[in-house]
């Protein structure tokens, strides 16, 4: 955090047509192929956005996060784009437990009092969910997937992008 490496609460792969990542202090080293159970998913959801869209859409690259149960997560965080085409869509596939993925508004420190209202969206991704944050999500907003107690089972996450 902060440009200083971190342990997760959670287990991470990278994978795809990328060298590695950086990013909580980290650089993460890609391997070439998806797990194998998961190859088939990601061709299909590369199809799915690739092929309707026009702009900067090659998915180059992913995280398989595994979050083992409730208290695994990951806290409010906006992507770090340095290594990705700015503005391209990130694709989340969300397979197991069913967990609640929170977006907050960015809010400036200078912002005027009117401005601070928090705005907040919560959605319950469950299994087979798709999800894309495209645009400008990574610069206006945060996005969490919170700890659940009660959760025991677990969930796997398959984030894919454009990476330059």
């Amino acid at each position: 955090m902060f440009g200083k490496p971190t342990k997760l609460p959670r287990f991470q792969q990278l994978c795809g047509e990328i060298g590695s990542y950086r990013f909580s202090g980290q650089t993460y080293e890609a391997q070439k192929k998806y797990p194998l159970g998961l190859r088939h998913a990601v061709q299909h959801m590369q199809r799915m956005v690739e092929v309707p869209t026009t702009q900067h859409t090659r998915l180059t690259g992913g995280l398989v996060n595994w979050y083992e149960n409730g208290k695994h997560y990951i806290g409010p965080h906006a992507d770090d784009e340095r290594d990705m085409i700015v503005g391209a869509p990130i694709v989340a596939l969300s397979l197991g437990a069913s967990r609640r993925f929170v977006f907050t508004k960015k809010i400036s420190k200078n912002a005027h009092q009117n401005d601070k209202a928090v705005a907040r969206l919560e959605l319950q991704v469950g299994d087979g969910d798709l999800m894309i944050m495209g645009g400008s999500t990574q610069t206006t907003h945060k996005h969490a997937v919170p700890k659940m107690a009660r959760c025991c089972e677990p969930r796997i996450s398959v984030t894919l992008r454009c990476f330059n």
